[in-house]
C-alpha cells in the first residue's frame, strides 16, 4: 500500500507540474520589426503578468496584455536582428518552450516617418511631446507608450481604470495621465511616482493637463469636479462639476496667456473659467454641446470655442475675452445652415481656423472677417496650426466608409499635399486624435482608429513629416495605373516610382489591394538598384456593377495610393432584326381564274423561330391569299399563292405584305 501511495503521489506531482508548464503554441507573425506588437498564443501563462515576463532574444519585452492563453508583447528595440527566440516565464518561475521569430529593422523615414502599432482599437487622446523629444501616447485601453523621436519604443505603462483622459508632459519630465478613477504621475523612465485616487470617481474625465504654474488640472464630471493637484500628487482644491448630456468624452484643459492666471474648459452646458487657485471667473451658459467644443487660447489672450444655441443661431464659432465677455461669433450669419463644426485652432499671428460642414476649412482674422475658405473633396477633422505658422495639418476621410488621410493646407488656403492611408484587412485607418507638432514644426504626431475590428484590435500612432524640407532618404513618389479604368477580366499596368534611385540591393515595395477579389496585386515588387521605378500587372475579375478599388504601395514609411475603376462587361448587342425589303408577284398579269406566286424577301436571314409576315388583298372578291406567310429561320424569303377569280372587266388588286411598320405593295392585274 505504501508503495502504491508513493507512486500515486509521484504521478500527481508530474501531472501538476505538466499542467503548470506554460506552452507557446503560435505567434501572430513569423517576423516582426523592432518595437512592433507580437501576439503570443498558448496555454498556462497564468491569469496575469505579476512578476512574469516575456523574453525576446534574451531581452525582457514590454507587455500590454497578459492572460492564460494570450500575451501581447512588443519586440524590444535592443533586440538583435535575425532569428531570435521567444519565451514566456510565468510568475511562478516556470519557463515555456521557445519559438523562433525573425526580427527586422523598422522602416526607414519618408513623408510618414514611422507608425507605431498600439494595442487598442483607437488613440483618441492628443499625443504629448516632452522637452527631450520623447513622444507619449495613451490608447483607449490605458496603455501609455513612450517613444523616441525615431519611433523606437522606450517603455509601456499600463494604467488601471476606464475612461482614460489626456497625456501631458511637464517641463520637469514628469508625465501625467488619468482615468475616471485615478491620476498617475510617471518619471521619464516609466516608473510610477504617485497615483491620486479620485473619491468619488468621475463619470467623465477631462484632462489632466499641466498648467503654467507646474500644477496639474483636470475636470472630473459627477466626481470631485474641477480640481488641481501639486506635482507631488496632493489635492490643492476642488469645486463641483455636475454632468449634463450629451457626453463630452475627451477634452484638454487650456490656460490663459500670461499675465492672466486661469484655465478654460467647455463641457456639459457651459463654457467655464477658473483661476489657478480655484476661484470662479466666469460661466457662459451654452446649449448642450454639439460636436467638439474644445476651446483654444490665442496669443492675444482671446479664447475661441464652438457654441450651440438651439433656440437661436445654432452652431457657431465664438470669441471671448478673459472675463467671459462675448466679442463676436460667426457661422450663424451665413446664408446656408451650419450642420457641423470641427475644432478651432489659432496660429502664432492670432489668425483662427475652424472646420464647417465636413468639407470646408475657414480662416478668420481676429476681427471676425473671413480671410479664406478652403473646400476639400473629403471630410476634414480637427485643424492644427504649425508652430512655424506655415501650414495647417488636418486629418480626414475620403468619404464615409472610405479610407482616411492626412493633409497639409497652407496658411494662405492652398492644399500642399495629401497622404491617403492604407486599407488593412479590408478595414480603413481613420485619423482620430488632434495632432501634436514638435516645437520646430517639422513633425506632427496623430492617433488613429480602425473601425470594425472584432478581436485583438489595434491602431496606429503616426509620425508625419510636416516641415518644408525634402523627406530624408529615398521613398515613394507616385503610384500610377494604366489604364485607370478597365472592364472586369482585363488587366491594368501599375507603376511605382521612387524619389531617387533605389539603393544597393534594390527597393522592396509592398503592395495591397482594398478588394483583392476584384483587383489583385502581387504582395511586393522590387525596384532594381539604381532604377527609380518598376511596373507590375493588376489582374481584375468580372463585376456586376462599377467598382472602385484602392491599391496601396508602401516603402520606407511612405504610403501612396491609386484607384482602379473596374467596370462590368457590356451586354452583347441584341441581334439585328431583318426588315421586309421586297414583294414580287409572278406573274403579275393573269386571266381569271388563275394563280400567281408571291415572294416576300427580308433584308437578312430570319432569326430562330422565323419571321411572320402579314399579307392582305385590297379586293378579296377578285384575289385571295393567306393571312400571313413565315420566312423560316435561316432563310431570307418565302412564297405564297394568290388565287384570282373570273372577272367581267380587267381589275387591278393591291397585294400587300407588312412586317412591323414596313408595308410593301404589289399590283396584280386580273383580266377576263
Amino acid at each position: 500500500m505504501a508503495k502504491f501511495l508513493r507512486s500515486l503521489c509521484f504521478v500527481l506531482l508530474v501531472v501538476a507540474t505538466a499542467a503548470a508548464q506554460p506552452d507557446i503554441i503560435s505567434l501572430s507573425s513569423p517576423t516582426a520589426p523592432r518595437s512592433s506588437r507580437l501576439l503570443i498564443q498558448g496555454a498556462g501563462f497564468g491569469s496575469g503578468q505579476g512578476t512574469g515576463q516575456v523574453d525576446i532574444g534574451g531581452i525582457a519585452a514590454p507587455v500590454t496584455r497578459w492572460s492564460d492563453t494570450l500575451i501581447a508583447a512588443y519586440v524590444p528595440e535592443a533586440s538583435a536582428t535575425g532569428t531570435v527566440l521567444v519565451q514566456v516565464i510565468t510568475s511562478s518561475g516556470a519557463s515555456s518552450n521557445t519559438v523562433p521569430v525573425g526580427v527586422t529593422l523598422r522602416d526607414l523615414p519618408g513623408r510618414i516617418r514611422w507608425r507605431f502599432q498600439a494595442d487598442a482599437d483607437y488613440i483618441q487622446s492628443r499625443p504629448a511631446v516632452a522637452a527631450d523629444g520623447t513622444v507619449y501616447a495613451i490608447d483607449a485601453d490605458g496603455h501609455l507608450y513612450a517613444l523616441a523621436p525615431d519611433g523606437a519604443l522606450i517603455w509601456i505603462f499600463n494604467a488601471t481604470g476606464t475612461g482614460f483622459g489626456n497625456v501631458s508632459a511637464s517641463p520637469d519630465g514628469t508625465i501625467y495621465v488619468g482615468s475616471t478613477s485615478s491620476i498617475f504621475a510617471l518619471a521619464p523612465d516609466g516608473t510610477l511616482k504617485w497615483q491620486f485616487r479620485q473619491n468619488p470617481g468621475s463619470f467623465i474625465l477631462l484632462g489632466p493637463n499641466v498648467g503654467p504654474d507646474g500644477n496639474v488640472y483636470a475636470v472630473a464630471t459627477q466626481g470631485i469636479g474641477v480640481f488641481s493637484l501639486t506635482p507631488q500628487g496632493t489635492l490643492r482644491w476642488a469645486v463641483p462639476e455636475e454632468f449634463s448630456r450629451p457626453i463630452v468624452t475627451l477634452q484638454e484643459i487650456v490656460f490663459a496667456a500670461a499675465p492672466r492666471s486661469q484655465l478654460y474648459f467647455h463641457a456639459n452646458d457651459h463654457f467655464r473659467s477658473y483661476g489657478l487657485d480655484g476661484t470662479p471667473i466666469f460661466t457662459v451658459v451654452d446649449g448642450l454641446p454639439q460636436d467638439n467644443h474644445q476651446p483654444v487660447v490665442s496669443p492675444d489672450g482671446s479664447v475661441y470655442t464652438n457654441l450651440f444655441d438651439a433656440r437661436g443661431p445654432g452652431l457657431m464659432l465664438g470669441k471671448f475675452d478673459g472675463n467671459g465677455n462675448s466679442i463676436w461669433h460667426v457661422f450663424d450669419k451665413f446664408v446656408t445652415s451650419t450642420n457641423t463644426l470641427s475644432t478651432p485652432d489659432v496660429g502664432s499671428d492670432s489668425i483662427v481656423y475652424d472646420g464647417r460642414n465636413l468639407a470646408s476649412l475657414y480662416s478668420f482674422n481676429p476681427g471676425s472677417s473671413i480671410r479664406w475658405q478652403y473646400v476639400d473633396s473629403g471630410i476634414l477633422f480637427a485643424p492644427i496650426v504649425s508652430p512655424n505658422n506655415d501650414l495647417i495639418f488636418v486629418g480626414g476621410v475620403v468619404t464615409f466608409g472610405q479610407p482616411g488621410f492626412f493633409e497639409a493646407i497652407s496658411t494662405s488656403g492652398v492644399a500642399l499635399w495629401k497622404l491617403v492611408l492604407p486599407v488593412e484587412n479590408g478595414l480603413n485607418i481613420i485619423p482620430m486624435s488632434r495632432a501634436r507638432f514638435t516645437p520646430d514644426g517639422q513633425t506632427a504626431y496623430i492617433g488613429t482608429s480602425i473601425p470594425g475590428q472584432t478581436s485583438d484590435g489595434y491602431s496606429y500612432l503616426y509620425s508625419v513629416q510636416t516641415g518644408s524640407g525634402v523627406p530624408v532618404g529615398t521613398t515613394l513618389s507616385t503610384f500610377t495605373l494604366t489604364p485607370a479604368t478597365v472592364v472586369g477580366g482585363n488587366a491594368s499596368r501599375g507603376t511605382v516610382t521612387l524619389t531617387a534611385p533605389a539603393p544597393s540591393g534594390g527597393a522592396l515595395v509592398s503592395l495591397t489591394s482594398g478588394n483583392s477579389a476584384v483587383a489583385a496585386v502581387p504582395a511586393s515588387v522590387t525596384i532594381s538598384a539604381g532604377a527609380t521605378s518598376t511596373s507590375f500587372t493588376v489582374n481584375t475579375s468580372s463585376v456586376n456593377a462599377v467598382t472602385a478599388v484602392q491599391l496601396n504601395a508602401s516603402y520606407a514609411g511612405a504610403i501612396v495610393s491609386a484607384t482602379l475603376t473596374v467596370q462590368p462587361a457590356a451586354a452583347p448587342p441584341p441581334p439585328v432584326q431583318p426588315v421586309l425589303s421586297s414583294l414580287t408577284l409572278q406573274p403579275s398579269l393573269v386571266r381569271g381564274p388563275a394563280t400567281s406566286q408571291g415572294t416576300v424577301t427580308l433584308s437578312g436571314v430570319a432569326p430562330a423561330g422565323g419571321v411572320q409576315i402579314k399579307l392582305a388583298s385590297s379586293n378579296n372578291n377578285v384575289a385571295t391569299l393567306p393571312a400571313s406567310v413565315t420566312v423560316q429561320a435561316g432563310a431570307t424569303s418565302a412564297t405564297f399563292t394568290v388565287q384570282s377569280k373570273r372577272v367581267r372587266t380587267a381589275t387591278n388588286v393591291s397585294i400587300s405584305a407588312s412586317l412591323g411598320a414596313v408595308v410593301i405593295r404589289a399590283t396584280l392585274t386580273v383580266r377576263r
